[in-house]
Formats: C-alpha cells, sequence, structure tokens
C-alpha cells in the first residue's frame, strides 16, 4: 500500500489536483472500483458540486463522504449495524432522566440537571471520552489516584468529585445503550477493527481532503484505510516534516504538521511506501496584496508592504452597521464587479452574535445568503407543541402554557385562519377571571359579562365557550391518557396520540408547502426534519426504557432535553447565495471575496470556553496523568491563529476585514490583535470608518447607502427630515428624490413624504362629530376634568374613544382602594347599626369589625381573587391589619376633634343623594357633573354648622393650590362645594365649608432609637395617621378639628396654634373668603373645560412640573406616540407656585362661576 501526501500552502492547487485526479480515473475507467473523497461534513456538498461542475458526465465510482457516512457505508457491507443508532436528542432525553434517577448519589452534580447547557455540556463530554478512548477503567484509575492523594488541594478535591458524578453518570449511559443502540463515535471504533473485511472497497482509491487534524478514532479509522487502500491526503501546511523532528508549538502550522508526522511514523513502521507531493505555487490569489499576506502570516518580525491591493479594513460603529455596510458592498460587487453572489462569503468566529444581524438587514438589502450553521429545533411550533401539552397536564393548566400551545394554531382547524382572532379574544377573556386549572374543562359555561367591552360582548357566549371546548377536547383526551401512563412507553404512545390526534402530519405538510410557495426553501425543510426528528426521539427514549415506570415530571424533562438538543441540518437551497460561514467549521471552495466580520478582541482569536465540565487546570492534571482528552484551552488558543490564516487564505481576490467599535449596548469593543498584524503589514491600507446613517459619510461612501428602491426611500426619507432641521445633505438624495417622483414608486413615496411634515398633533374635533361623540348632554366627573388638564388627549382617549387596557385578574392600587373605602365605611356603618359608638369601643372589637367587613367584601373584589390562590390569602390578611389599624385610628380621632360622620359614600348626580353640578355651556350644551364623596364630617359650634371632606387614600396625598389653579387636583375641593352647596336638601340646614382632609389608610412601621412603652408607641403610631389637606381659618373649625390642642401641632390635622391661640405659620388653612374665591374659580373652570371638550379639543399637551409629567402613568403612551424630541411635541410648563401666589393670582384674573344654579 501507498500513501501520497499532498503538501501545501493554502491556494496551492492541492485539492484542485485531487478532483482532477478522481476525475481521470472515472475517464479511465468509469465502472472501476469506488473511489473515495473523504472530507469533513461540511465539506460534502461542496465537494460534490465542484467535481461535478467540472467532470463531463456523471461520475457513478465517485462517494463523497464524511467519517460518519463512511463508517455507515462499510458497516452495512459488512455487517455491524444489527443495533440502531441513537440520535443526539435521545441522549439528551437519557442523561436527564439518569440525573433524575442517580441524583441522591451524585456529589457535585445534584441539582445540575436544570441548569441551562448542563445536558449539553455533559453530552459533549461523553462523546470526548468515547472519542479518546477515555472509559470508565481510566476514570476509575483515575479516581484511585486522586483517593491516595493524603493531602489533595481544592481543586483535587473538585476533580475528584466531577469524575465521580461523571463515572457514575457514564456507566449508567452505557448500561442503558449497551446491547440496544450505538453511537457515532461507536461506528468509527468498529469501522476501524472491520474495514478490512469490506470486500467492496478492498481495491477502493482513497482521497483525504479539507482535514488538519483528526481524533484519535478517526486516526484509528484512517490508518486502517491506510493498510487496505492506497491513499491521498491533502494537508495544508509550509514544508514538509520530517519523521522525528520536534515541532514548534507555536509554529502557525503546529497540528497539520503533528499529524502528518504521526501518520509518518506509522507509515514507516508498517514498512508502507510513502509519496510527498509539493505543492508551492500559490494559484488562488488575483491580487498582490493577498498573495503576500498568506505567504508571510507566519513570519515575524512582521515585513511591511506597500502592495495592499485587494485588503480593506473597516471599523464600524456598531454591529449593525458592520453587517449593513457588508451587504452593500456585496451589492454593489455584483452590480458593478460582474460578481456572483456564490463568488462571495461572509465569515465570522462568533455567527450567534451576527445572526440576527444578518437575518434582517441581508433580506432588506435583497442579498441571498445560506448560513453554514444548524439552527436549534427548539423554537419551531411543534416543539412548543410538544413542551406546553406536557407542561399543561403536569402544572393544572397554568395560563402562560395554555396559550403558548394555542398559538402555535396547530389545535385550530386551519393554520392562519380566523380562530387565531378569536384565540386573542379568549385570551382577554382567560386573563381578566385569571382561569386556570379545572374551571378550563368544567361544565359550566363561560359567560360574558355586561361590563366587559364592545369588542367582547361581540364575541357572543356560545362561540367563546365552544373555541374553549374545540381547544381542550383533544387536550383532556390526552389528559386522561396521561394520567393512565406508568412507563415511558405509555407515555410516549399518549404523545404520540395526541399529535396524530390534531392532525400535526397534514399541518406540516400544509406549512412545508406554504413555505415552498413563498420560496421560503429553507423553512420548508424544516417543516419536513422536525417530524422526523420528534418520531426518532420517541423511538429512541422508548426503546432505551420504555418498560421503565417514571412520573410524568421525569418524562417531560427527558422530552425537553431531547428537544433542547434537536437542531435543523440544511443544505443551500440554491447555488447563488452568500456564503455565511463559520470561520472554525466551515469549508470554502472558489471563493473571489470573503468578508471577515467580528475582528474584536475575544472574538477572534476566540476566548477559551471555560462552561464545560472540566477546567483548563483539570484537564492539565488528566494529561499528565497520561488520559488525553480533546484540546484544551491553551491548545485552542493556538489553533486561532492557523484559523485566522485559513480564513484569510480563503479569498481569491478581495479580503474585508472588519470590526466593531461597540457592542448593542454602547460598551466598547477592541479590535483583535491580528488587526494589528495587518495594519503592521499593510501600513498603506486605510481604516475607512462606518457608521449606520448616510449623513455621516461623504461623498461616494454616502452614495453607497442608495442600493434598492425600498432602503433608497428609507434612507432619504430620513435624509430629508435632517435637511428639513437645517442640515447639509448629499446631492445623491435629491437625484433619489428625483427618481422617486418619476417612477412606479411614487405614490409610496408621497406617502413616506408625508411623514416630513407629520406633527403627531390630532386635529380638533370638528362640531358634528364633537356632538356624535359626547352628545347634547356632558355627563362629566371632576376626574375626568383632571385628566383634560393633565392631556386633553388622554380624556378623549379615555371617555371620546373608549378606550381601556386589557383586563388582567391581578390586585391594582385601585382594587385596594376600593377595599379601603368600602370597609370603612361598612365599619362605621355595621357599629350604627348595632346602635353603639365607634369611640367606645376596644381595640379588639374594631379589629373584629374590621375582619368582618373585609372578608364580607372579598369576594366582591376583582372577581374572588383574594381566594384565588395563597398568595392573595396572604394579601387579604394583611389588608384586614391594615383597615382594622386604620379604624382604630378612626376611633381615637373621633375622640379628640368635635366632627361626626353624617354621610358615606354621599352621592350627587342624576337619582343621587344630591343634585349633580349643572352648567350650560356657550354652545347650549348641557353639562352635569356627578361623584361620590367618601365621607362627609359634621360639626356643630357657635350655632353654626360645618361641614368637612374625608378621603381615603392608599397612598400619602397633599392638596397644593396650585394644582388646584391648574386643575390637576379639584376633586376635593368639588365635593365641599357640592355638600355645602345643597346642604340645605340632603342635611336639612345651611352648612358653613370647614375644610378637605385625605386620610391615609396604612400600617405604619416605627423605627426608633429608644425602647418605648406600649402607650407611647400607639401615640406614635396615631400621629402618622395625621390627615393633610385643607382647613378653614375660622375658629371655631379649629377647636372642632382637634379638641385637645392649646399650642404647638395638632396630631390630627395640618394646623397649629400659637401660645395666644392664634393659627401659627405653616398651618394649612384657607379663609372663608378665599373659600368662597377658589369655589367660584373651580366652578369657571370647569365650565371653560366642558365648553374645550364640547369643542373638540384633543390636542396632545401633557403638563411638566418639576420633574412632574402624566406620562409616567399613561395607559395611552403607546398610542398618542408623544414625543417630546419632535419640534411639535412639547410639555405644557407648569410653574411650581405658592398658596398666596395661587390667590392673588385668582384675583387678579376675574371669572365667572358659570353655574345655572
Amino acid at each position: 500500500m501507498s500513501v501520497n501526501f499532498l503538501v501545501g500552502k493554502s491556494g496551492t492547487g492541492k485539492t484542485y489536483s485531487i478532483h482532477t485526479e478522481i476525475i481521470r480515473h472515472c475517464e479511465e475507467d468509469p465502472s472501476g472500483p469506488p473511489i473515495i473523497l473523504l472530507v469533513p461534513e461540511q465539506m460534502t456538498f461542496q465537494a460534490e458540486r465542484e467535481i461535478l461542475a467540472r467532470a463531463d458526465k456523471a461520475l457513478t465510482r465517485v462517494q463523497v463522504l464524511s467519517f460518519p457516512r463512511l463508517a455507515y457505508r462499510i458497516l452495512q457491507e459488512v455487517g455491524g449495524l444489527t443495533k440502531a443508532q441513537i440520535s443526539k436528542t435521545g441522549i439528551h432525553a437519557l442523561l436527564r432522566k439518569i440525573m433524575t434517577e442517580e441524583k441522591n448519589h451524585l456529589v457535585l452534580y445534584k441539582n445540575a440537571s436544570t441548569t441551562n447547557g448542563f445536558i449539553e455540556q455533559l453530552e459533549r463530554m461523553l462523546t470526548e471520552c468515547k472519542r479518546y478512548e477515555m472509559n470508565a477503567s481510566k476514570i476509575e484509575e483515575t479516581l484511585e489516584a486522586l483517593d491516595k492523594n493524603d493531602n489533595p488541594t481544592a481543586a483535587e478535591k473538585k476533580l475528584q468529585g466531577k469524575l465521580h458524578d461523571f463515572s457514575i453518570i457514564q456507566n449508567k449511559s452505557n448500561e442503558y445503550l449497551n446491547g440496544l443502540f450505538i453511537e457515532a463515535e461507536d461506528l468509527l471504533r468498529i469501522t476501524a477493527d472491520s474495514y478490512h473485511q469490506a470486500e467492496k472497497y478492498m481495491e477502493a482509491q482513497v482521497f483525504l481532503d479539507g482535514f488538519h487534524s483528526f481524533t484519535p478514532i478517526e486516526e484509528q479509522m484512517v490508518q486502517s484505510i491506510m493498510k487496505v487502500n492506497d491513499v491521498t491526503m491533502a494537508l495544508v501546511l509550509d514544508k514538509q516534516p520530517s519523521e522525528n523532528e520536534l515541532l514548534n508549538r507555536l509554529d502557525l502550522f503546529y497540528e497539520t504538521a503533528d499529524t502528518m508526522q504521526r501518520f509518518m511514523q506509522f507509515l514507516k513502521k508498517e514498512d508502507f511506501n510513502i509519496y510527498v507531493s509539493l505543492f508551492q505555487n500559490p494559484l488562488r490569489f488575483h491580487t498582490k496584496g493577498l498573495s503576500y499576506l498568506e505567504e508571510h502570516i507566519e513570519k515575524f518580525p512582521i515585513t511591511p508592504t506597500h502592495r495592499n491591493e485587494g485588503i480593506y479594513l473597516w471599523e464600524a460603529i456598531s454591529r449593525r452597521a458592520e453587517i449593513e455596510h457588508t451587504a452593500r458592498e456585496i451589492d454593489r460587487l455584483v452590480r458593478e464587479e460582474n460578481y456572483r453572489y456564490q463568488d462571495i462569503a461572509l465569515m465570522t468566529r462568533s455567527t450567534d452574535k451576527y445572526r440576527s444581524y444578518i437575518e434582517t438587514i441581508f433580506p432588506l438589502e435583497k442579498v441571498p445568503f445560506f448560513m453554514d450553521s444548524k439552527r436549534s429545533a427548539l423554537d419551531h411550533p411543534l416543539s412548543e407543541l410538544i413542551k406546553s401539552s406536557l407542561e399543561i397536564i403536569d402544572k393544572n393548566w397554568p395560563y402562560e402554557a395554555v396559550f403558548r400551545l394555542i398559538k402555535t394554531e396547530f389545535l385550530f382547524e386551519h393554520i392562519g385562519g380566523s380562530e387565531r382572532e378569536e384565540a386573542d379574544l379568549l385570551e382577554n377573556y382567560v386573563l381578566s377571571r385569571g382561569i386556570r386549572g379545572r374551571r378550563w374543562y368544567d361544565e359550566r359555561t363561560w359567560e360574558i359579562s355586561k361590563n366587559s367591552d364592545a369588542e367582547m360582548r361581540q364575541f357572543e357566549n356560545e362561540k367563546l365557550d365552544d373555541l374553549r371546548r374545540r381547544i381542550t377536547a383533544p387536550l383532556l383526551e390526552f389528559q386522561n391518557e396521561i394520567k393512565k401512563a406508568e412507563t415511558i412507553k405509555d407515555f410516549g404512545y399518549a404523545l404520540y396520540n395526541f399529535i396524530e390526534t390534531v392532525h400535526i402530519p397534514a399541518k406540516l405538510q400544509h406549512m412545508h408547502d406554504y413555505s415552498v410557495q413563498t420560496e421560503r426553501l429553507s423553512e420548508a425543510r424544516e417543516h419536513e426534519q422536525i417530524w422526523k426528528e420528534i418520531i426518532k426521539l420517541l423511538d429512541d427514549i422508548v426503546e432505551i426504557s420504555g418498560n421503565e415506570k417514571v412520573s410524568l415530571k421525569v418524562f417531560r424533562e427527558m422530552i425537553d432535553a431531547g428537544l433542547e438538543g434537536m437542531s435543523f441540518s440544511v443544505i443551500p437551497p440554491a447555488f447563488d447565495q452568500v456564503l455565511i460561514a463559520d470561520a472554525e467549521t466551515s469549508r470554502l471552495q472558489h471563493i473571489k471575496a470573503v468578508f471577515l466580520v467580528g475582528m474584536n478582541d475575544g472574538i477572534f482569536p476566540q476566548k477559551p470556553d471555560e462552561s464545560g465540565i472540566l477546567s483548563e487546570e483539570e484537564r492539565s492534571y488528566m494529561l499528565k496523568a497520561g488520559l488525553p482528552l480533546a484540546p484544551g484551552a491553551e491548545s485552542l488558543l493556538m489553533g486561532e491563529s492557523f484559523l485566522f490564516y485559513r480564513a484569510v487564505s480563503q479569498a481569491g481576490s478581495r479580503l474585508y476585514t472588519s470590526w466593531a467599535l461597540q457592542d448593542a449596548e454602547g460598551s466598547k469593543l477592541q479590535p483583535s490583535i491580528y488587526i494589528s498584524q495587518l495594519t503592521d503589514m499593510f501600513p498603506d491600507a486605510p481604516i475607512v470608518t462606518k457608521f449606520e446613517s448616510p449623513q455621516e459619510h461623504e461623498g461616494e461612501a454616502a452614495a453607497a447607502f442608495v442600493t434598492n428602491p425600498d432602503r433608497a426611500l428609507t434612507y432619504m426619507t430620513v435624509q430629508l427630515q435632517q435637511w428639513k432641521q437645517g442640515y447639509a445633505i448629499h446631492p445623491v438624495w435629491w437625484q433619489v428624490y428625483d427618481w422617486f417622483v418619476q417612477e412606479k414608486y411614487s405614490s409610496k413615496f408621497r406617502t413616506l413624504l408625508s411623514s416630513l411634515t407629520y406633527r403627531n398633533q390630532p386635529k380638533k374635533l370638528k362640531r358634528n362629530l364633537s356632538k356624535k361623540l359626547y352628545g347634547k348632554k356632558i355627563n362629566a366627573s371632576v376626574s375626568r376634568f383632571e385628566q383634560f388638564n393633565a392631556c386633553p388627549f388622554s380624556q378623549f382617549a379615555k371617555y371620546g374613544l373608549k378606550l381601556k387596557e386589557r383586563e388582567t385578574f391581578k390586585l391594582e392600587a385601585p382594587d385596594i382602594g376600593l377595599l379601603f373605602h368600602a370597609a370603612l365605611k361598612d365599619v362605621t356603618e355595621k357599629v350604627r347599626e348595632e346602635k353603639l359608638d365607634l369611640t367606645e369601643l376596644s381595640k379588639a372589637e374594631v379589629t373584629h369589625y374590621a375582619n368582618e367587613v373585609v372578608e364580607a367584601l372579598a369576594p366582591q373584589i376583582q372577581r374572588e381573587i383574594f381566594h384565588s390562590s395563597d398568595r392573595y390569602k396572604y394579601i387579604l390578611h394583611k389588608l384586614k391589619d391594615v383597615v382594622s389599624r386604620a379604624a382604630s385610628i378612626m376611633a381615637e380621632q373621633a375622640k379628640r376633634n368635635a366632627f361626626v360622620p353624617v354621610g358615606l359614600e354621599l352621592g350627587f348626580g342624576q337619582g343621587q343623594t344630591m343634585p349633580p353640578l349643572t352648567f350650560t355651556l356657550d354652545d347650549g350644551t348641557i353639562m352635569e357633573v356627578s361623584g361620590r364623596v367618601d365621607r362627609v364630617d359634621k360639626a356643630d359650634s357657635s350655632g353654626n354648622v360645618y361641614l368637612r371632606i374625608i378621603d381615603y387614600k392608599s397612598s400619602p396625598k397633599d392638596l397644593k393650590l396650585d394644582e388646584v389653579y391648574y386643575g390637576l387636583s379639584l376633586q376635593m375641593l368639588v365635593y365641599l362645594d357640592v355638600v355645602v352647596s345643597f346642604a340645605d336638601q340632603w342635611l336639612g340646614v345651611e352648612a358653613d365649608p370647614a375644610g378637605v382632609l385625605y386620610f391615609h389608610v396604612h400600617n405604619p412601621i416605627l423605627k426608633s432609637d429608644q425602647r418605648l412603652t406600649l402607650e407611647e408607641i400607639e401615640e406614635e403610631l396615631f400621629k402618622q395617621f395625621k390627615m393633610k389637606g385643607l382647613v378653614s381659618a375660622d375658629k371655631n373649625v379649629i377647636a372642632a378639628t382637634d379638641t385637645s390642642l392649646e399650642t404647638g401641632w395638632s396630631d390630627i390635622a395640618p394646623i397649629r396654634l400659637k401660645k395666644d391661640g392664634e393659627i401659627a405659620g405653616g398651618s394649612k388653612v384657607v379663609d372663608p373668603d378665599d373659600y368662597n374665591l377658589l369655589r367660584e374659580f373651580i366652578r369657571s373652570h370647569m365650565a371653560d373645560l366642558g365648553q374645550r371638550i364640547s369643542d373638540g379639543d384633543v390636542s396632545l399637551t401633557p403638563y411638566r412640573k418639576k420633574q412632574q409629567i402624566p406620562c409616567t402613568f399613561c395607559s395611552y403612551q403607546s398610542f398618542c406616540q408623544f414625543d417630546p424630541s419632535l419640534e411639535t411635541n412639547n410639555y405644557r410648563i407648569l410653574q411650581e407656585k405658592s398658596a398666596d401666589e395661587v390667590l392673588d393670582k385668582i384675583k387678579k384674573e376675574g371669572f365667572s362661576d358659570g353655574m345655572d344654579t
């Protein structure tokens, strides 16, 4: 036997020579023995294509194979395929099961199975052990050596734990697989032992191309081939290494030289004929720069040259800019330089960092491409169907899992039909009611309440319930089968029956056909592959341990692990495409232009991956112990230089090397050390900075943004916006403008052009439209006026368009506020009904009443949310404490003031205790203001009746007169106006205003540096409930507000008295005359607001008061699109004013109250 080594650097014609030789043999003897071209798996398709492109006719002798495919062919002939080959996904499922079963025996990895990516790392480690023949006995030997160490380091202890756990997992895995399955690495080992028995291949000629190193098992297989066949092997080397030469590990070609040296030693030992053919003339490179780069890349010190033809260096402001300019340059090469897309490759050392940019930008630039990397199958809707359906049953029908399943559309009769829209409404219903568990499938009919929005009401009860039952029917059948399942086989059959029941094969075929029709061929192939992969996964786990009894949880974990390891292998759907290649795994042929992107520090050279099972230090230990594994971080880092050499030497005419200056988060990135090497070698090659927008470029660089009409139109619109703001733009954009005016794109152009004059300011409603929207009579509330003053557009959105947020089943602040209001009202009324006095009740009695009313109110809040989970039950318990505390404080306050409640939840408006405030607007529209007052207190003093308003708040609140002036805080004073104005009607006596106060409902926590007595604690807690607001400066009111106050600050209200009894500075009081002024001002203000609403004022003008803006919590932000960066979107600036300034300003402005009565 003989072996011919073809030795030469990149581009010297080794591959061309092999292809020529293969074609010659076929032409001389078309029916001769097989010719095997053994190449890396990623290279098989390209190699077949290259050979066929050069041959004049079909070549039946030639078999282009990877190692696994060759092993399969050999074992088909000699036997040995009696066992099925287990898939990677099956291994993942098995490992998850083993981790669960052996959890109590593991030391370090007891809880690691759920860690993201751990099963993948474990599978890689098992594969590595098989490839490098590290079996259980060798691991055991290492463990014994570690055990003998009386003084182990922390690192050795950790390694011991890892090997202990790994040994258990490896042994258990072998137990399951032995006799049933064979793994890919086992195929190679068996093939190496039995290759000599394959008679069909006895006289075969074997060629190896594209390799620079081999795993031990691959090396054994090659040696077995060499013993039987004549072999030709191409290796990328600068020279032939001698048989016993001591190789320099820092040499660029060390790994390839080491490979050749080992084979030569083997061949010498076997006494085979060895031939070496040196290829020294570079044939690939058509420019002096590329030729010089290939020739001198490994030579140090670097010798600079002025021959930089074909070398292009780009620094991009971001990765997006990097890919955008790459796509545009590819487009230019095709249009202007007569390139074809297949002549171009984009290479990167980190596909993951660039995938999303490429998949987004290349289609926009109309650049066809093929991504030469496997895609995860986890995002395919069938994977989601399986994961979510199992989760639904295991987790008792949680909302998230149910709707992940529904949104796959596999449960619908037709994918992409009207059922999806109905499902969206169904989701709204489920969210608003917190439906989960048995409520999904019990017999109770789902009904839409009258309070639901109009769109939901249109979705009739019958349709809602019918859709619910159609969705749940197959799931219920699946659930019943799952509940009866005991073994893995039972679970597997139940899952298979479920996906058959919902007609997955037919729906996948429909998806495949649609993808073909829309020319998404890669996507179509994924729909083909997913079914086969899922069935293979189920077959594997059933075959491995089908009769073992497991829980649903374990079965789920096995399926999830299998799906996580599943990926799609794809081939180019068309020939003329740009190849997106990985610098490590991809193999390129006949490429004219290479775009090497992502040349940043840490990416190329790539930082060693420390996330594997074994660290670099642990690998070194095992290497010293005579247990070599795959190359560690140090070896891989040294190998990066060879990968860089191979990447830059792929280009025949042009090499574009680019790097980003910052990442997506704006963090600074550094260029790779290889960039310094290139700039030192080619000092005349300019580094061109690439920006994201055209205006940052000059001359032809700006014109390069004009690639296709759609993209040009987008960029031109932005440029004209810049021009409109006074910036100069490149003349090319006026040429583009002229072109669009003339061409078929003119309608689209005019639409986009209108954005230049877009002001994002809604037009005032026409009078007739406003009348249709609001009617001849406006029923208003004070909160509506406050919302209008905050932003007129938000008032229009809520009360005009009646937009509202999607209802969700969760406890919101308004729900808690509603509970507090109702509870404190009910406590007061219940005490009254029982003819008791709140001030005379003990704290325990108050707590009893508070708990009783809260318990009674709980079912009325947010569809019984307090009884929906343990968490909400706990919240209810805490709210009882809050209400109890607040009621106790109310009782204590009642003891210390002369006011008593006379009205609770007192309404004013049509059919209420008090009439509405009625206004006739300038246009004849009638406006009625109605509302409900939390609490009205009354005090009698010196023959006068005084009324005050108490409003319960779940958060701190104060009344500021400047907010009253700006219309942002009108409610309390309007309510006081109403109860005083209509006192003779509802109370039977005229009354004067006493003030407005906010009562903060909470359960405060005290902080003190000193130990307090119980009495002191109670007194401190009482002070925490001091009310805020405004109090009448009438002395009778002051005396009634806090009967215990003689001097200093009150603990009840914001008032302070001097020693002489006069009101002191800092008190929040208002004179009776000023109250009347405020009353008239507010009435006039409401009349003006009503007129503006009636006139159709929908302006987008939110206020800004210091840092306070209404947009922060506005529900309509996504709708109004208010953007302060636009010149037409400006805040109304409100200046802070003191109470005196407000009153002076009101007096100066003058007004009419606008009231009818």
